[in-house]
């Protein structure tokens, strides 16, 4: 799987002093809109908040928002290797309309590699395992 963003560390430690940040900012922005969280976000954690979208109703809203708050956040999806053609068409619409390109982030094999190492499409017999092996 490709590495999100090597720049990144490799996890941000639960310091006291974060803790109580993280706290404080959770009363302050208890009442604010979701264009208001997404810019705090941003604005603290940029160039490291990242999100994750598999193209559902809730993710195309928080990538509207996005788009208006903090459109240069990196944005990716975890492409199995079995998305739907409607969900890439969908992520070339979003780059079309918002103009945030969708990182699509496959695996090391190819489908036609996973599958034969399976004996076919995994995902039939054993969608869990399939899941694992190809989003994780």
């Amino acid at each position: 799987m490709t590495q999100l963003a090597p720049s990144a560390p490799a996890q941000l430690e639960p310091t006291p002093e974060l803790l109580s940040e993280l706290a404080e900012a959770s009363a302050r922005l208890e009442s604010a809109t979701p264009e208001e969280i997404i810019a705090w976000g941003h604005e603290r954690f940029a160039p490291y908040l990242t999100m994750a979208t598999a193209f559902g109703p809730e993710g195309c809203v928080i990538l509207s928002m996005l788009a208006k708050v903090a459109p240069e956040t990196y944005v990716f999806n975890l492409d199995t290797g079995y998305q739907f053609l409607e969900t890439l068409d969908l992520r070339d619409r979003i780059a079309r309309k918002y103009g945030i390109e969708v990182d699509l982030l496959q695996p090391e094999l190819t489908v036609p590699e996973y599958e034969a190492e399976h004996g076919g499409p995994l995902y039939k017999t054993n969608p869990d395992q399939c899941c694992f092996d190809r989003k994780i």
